[in-house]
């Protein structure tokens, strides 16, 4: 919600530029599609209002879209606190919290954090969090090296979630991840903008995409 009221105040702050630009140019009463854009590709000023308003659009489809899905998910039971989930056999003989064969699926940054946080209840697959030293001793190198970046890209996002005063707890629901990512996942370093200037819709990116794009701090 800060997040909100913060492009919210760059918007007011643009209004009076706009009109003034406008009035500059002669264009006041009724005002053409195309005289819009002459003057749009003219001002710096007000192609940043055209990138503030499509952050803000995006992230205003992203709590809808979040909302949905935890909606959604009161009808089922996947995430849900006191869950069950399996273990699995392996060959070695030994039991695991996921299938032989399973991997890090390189999903959706907004699905990863559920996964982390959740499991995956149509799968009997525990939160991701969960898994022990012994579960990973089947993993490649690699793939343990993707889980290390995997929890501390997760451990940021819960930080972030902290300082905006939304709580993590041990054992979330869908809806109470939904409402950590929400709070955490805009303020994880990385860079909001593509160089071409297109705004960056974070919560679609594939969480490596995240890790790849998240800028160094000084």
């Amino acid at each position: 919600m800060a997040e909100f009221k913060k492009q919210g105040k760059k918007i007011d702050a643009l209004v009076p530029k706009i009109e003034e630009m406008l009035e500059s140019h002669q264009m006041t009463g009724t005002v053409s599609v195309s005289q819009i854009r002459r003057i749009v590709e003219s001002s710096p000023t007000i192609r940043n209002m055209s990138t503030v308003l499509a952050e803000v659009s995006a992230r205003l489809q992203d709590r809808q879209r979040f909302s949905n899905a935890a909606a959604a998910d009161e009808d089922n039971s996947m995430g849900r606190v006191g869950d069950q989930f399996d273990m699995f056999d392996h060959p070695d003989g030994h039991r695991r919290h996921f299938p032989p064969g399973y991997t890090l699926q390189n999903c959706k940054l907004q699905f990863m954090y559920q996964l982390w946080h959740c499991g995956d209840g149509t799968q009997r697959i525990c939160p991701i969090k969960d898994f022990t030293p012994r579960d990973r001793s089947v993993w490649s190198r690699r793939m343990n090296k993707s889980y290390s970046e995997l929890k501390s890209l997760m451990e940021s996002i819960d930080h972030a979630a902290r300082n905006n005063n939304v709580a993590t707890r041990a054992r979330m629901t869908r809806a109470d991840a939904q409402n950590c990512f929400l709070a955490g996942y805009s303020e994880i370093n990385v860079k909001t903008t593509t160089p071409s200037g297109k705004v960056r819709d974070i919560a679609q990116l594939k969480w490596q995409s995240a890790l790849r794009y998240r800028q160094k701090k000084v």
